[in-house]
């Protein structure tokens, strides 16, 4: 059986938090890049804090956290989502936050709770990006896919220096591509929760790929030296059925 889970406290971006400006064009600038944190198997809760300190003593523009904030084996319960704001929030510059298959494509797992996926990305969507800012104590506003807490308003974009970033909803676990063997195996599904999923990814697939292709355009036209693109899924094509089945523009 699939459960669905609606009712939590809303993971937020501080209100009312200072706008960063970014860095203007020409100029250089450093930024962050972590995630895959805090494993409750691996015990490393108490490592955030020591993590968010280094973040807070360097001289960066922003920070991204490139998905998993949890392991893959931990229930996908609300708290885990409302837990992943405090470090976020707790560093001095804007936090992007990218979502990976820890926190809403593997949900549907046993040891998960058996959650229904589809369920779990919009409460993502309306918890995590129900704003235009990223987190962070200061804060960036981003363009974003989606109207902000809606379908697609993880998909985004800023610029900072001469360079455009780009960022989509491509996590691993084969960008949530499920064959008939491994539907169900450990898993709180059926044939027909299996048949959402696939086409929730080819809904999704088809938003990602031109809002890459706008963001190179958009590079383009702002004389942008590069584009960077921020996913955890690997972005190359392979046949279907490989586990590393995912694409990009």
């Amino acid at each position: 059986m699939i459960t669905a889970l609606t009712v939590a406290t809303p993971a937020t971006a501080l209100a009312d938090a200072p706008i960063a400006r970014p860095a203007p064009a020409g100029t250089s600038f450093s930024f962050g890049l972590w995630g895959d944190m805090p494993y409750a198997k691996g015990g490393n809760h108490p490592k955030m804090t020591r993590i968010v300190n280094d973040f807070n003593g360097e001289q960066i523009a922003f920070s991204v956290y490139d998905g998993d904030i949890k392991d893959g084996s931990s229930p996908c319960t609300p708290d885990q989502y409302a837990g992943a704001t405090e470090p976020f929030n707790s560093l001095k510059v804007p936090v992007i936050y990218v979502p990976d298959d820890n926190e809403w494509t593997d949900c549907h797992r046993t040891n998960n709770g058996g959650c229904n996926t589809i369920e779990r990305l919009n409460y993502i969507q309306r918890t995590m990006f129900g704003t235009p800012n990223s987190f962070g104590k200061v804060q960036m506003v981003l363009e974003h896919q989606g109207v902000a807490g809606a379908a697609y308003s993880e998909n985004s974009r800023w610029t900072c220096g001469d360079l455009v970033f780009v960022k989509i909803n491509q996590p691993g676990s084969n960008n949530k591509v499920n064959s008939d063997k491994e539907c169900t195996d450990k898993r709180a599904r059926r044939a027909a929760d299996c048949d959402a999923d696939n086409a929730e990814y080819k809904e999704r697939d088809a938003k990602n790929v031109p809002w890459l292709s706008s963001s190179f355009d958009l590079a383009k036209k702002q004389g942008s030296k590069r584009d960077g693109d921020c996913h955890p899924g690997r972005p190359r094509d392979r046949p279907a059925g490989d586990r590393g089945h995912q694409r990009t523009a």
